[in-house]
């Protein structure tokens, strides 16, 4: 895509781009990069451990940890695809973007921002399972029973949910910059964090991997005994 114009002299020439405005005078550029960087940093760390957690014990190898895996892995794509690109912008205030370049970016994040909402539904068919398998087999149960365990069996994913949806939502409606990039790249970065600590097997997994072999033999034998 090329935009036609005409110079003074009246020869023609052809724009291959466009420089970015909306960053010239953003206040609070120096916390920005150091949040971002933070961002990252942590959205890379917490889904690779994450991930080699599952791919290292077998028996998180089933179909339940694998969307989480799928999830860790749009999730680093996702912060990938947006923060490095930001860097010559805030730090070396390289405001031109080639049409090519940009509409690569867009391909990308709407394919990893549709893949995040896959991975999401795929979780929540997870949890409709976990939740509607045991109880057809049931044919007496309390009620209030059934509302504590589908709260409890559901809490971390509409955790995620929330998480990705309603910042995405704030800031269409509020029309800010910082909060319309923080909305895309901060749940990348808490998904594996509320996931690891909502999930007992899989914390129990990653402690034992931080090589703290004796605090996760305290927690199983207190959760055996409780």
């Amino acid at each position: 895509m090329l935009v036609h114009s005409l110079n003074p002299n009246g020869t023609n020439f052809f724009n291959e781009g466009f420089y970015l405005t909306a960053f010239c005078n953003l206040e609070n550029k120096n916390n920005l990069i150091l949040a971002f960087a933070i961002i990252y940093i942590i959205t890379l760390l917490g889904n690779l451990v994450l991930l080699a957690v599952v791919l290292m014990n077998s028996s998180l190898q089933n179909p339940k940890y694998l969307a989480v895996c799928n999830l860790a892995i749009v999730d680093i794509s996702m912060n990938s695809v947006i923060i490095p690109q930001m860097v010559p912008v805030f730090v070396f205030n390289q405001n031109y973007v080639s049409f090519g370049a940009c509409f690569s970016q867009m391909f990308f994040m709407h394919f990893f921002g549709d893949m995040e909402s896959f991975s999401l539904a795929l979780l929540a068919y997870d949890r409709l399972i976990a939740i509607c398998w045991p109880l057809r087999l049931l044919t007496f149960i309390i009620f209030s029973y059934v509302i504590v365990s589908a709260f409890h069996t559901c809490l971390t994913h509409l955790l995620l949910v929330l998480l990705y949806y309603i910042p995405v939502m704030l800031a269409y409606v509020l029309g800010n910059l910082p909060i319309l990039t923080v909305s895309v790249t901060l749940p990348p970065m808490l998904n594996p964090i509320i996931y690891s600590l909502k999930t007992d097997e899989l914390r129990d997994k990653i402690i034992k991997l931080l090589g703290k072999p004796k605090v996760a033999q305290q927690i199983i034998k207190n959760r055996a005994n409780g």
